[in-house]
């Protein structure tokens, strides 16, 4: 292969190799939890979201064997953890149509 970037086609690629070991591992847990009353001319709807992720990788950035690029690797480890809420109130008559509310999220 040329050292010019813009020379490669798609089945250069067809064979990778790995001078370090590489992983990617993802951890996720979410819930949620929707709630609507029902009133007589409107809705009051009630939307509780919580999630938690854990992602951990390390990757052979070059994806090769005896370059000048060995040894070159991408490591990352992340944590997340967001709660979101959000209360709506509609309306359920006929004739004009309306829906307003607010909505908070956070990251903690």
């Amino acid at each position: 292969m040329d050292a010019d970037i813009h020379s490669y086609e798609r089945d250069d690629f067809k064979d990778v190799y790995y001078d370090r070991g590489t992983y990617f591992e993802n951890k996720s847990d979410a819930q949620s939890l929707h709630i609507d009353y029902d009133f007589e001319n409107f809705t009051f709807s009630s939307l509780t979201t919580h999630s938690e992720t854990e992602t951990s990788s390390h990757n052979d950035t070059d994806l090769s064997y005896g370059s000048v690029y060995d040894g070159l690797s991408f490591f990352m480890d992340q944590e997340s953890n967001n709660i979101s809420q959000e209360f709506r109130l509609s309306n359920n008559s006929d004739g004009l149509r309306w829906i307003t509310g607010v909505y908070y999220e956070k990251q903690v």
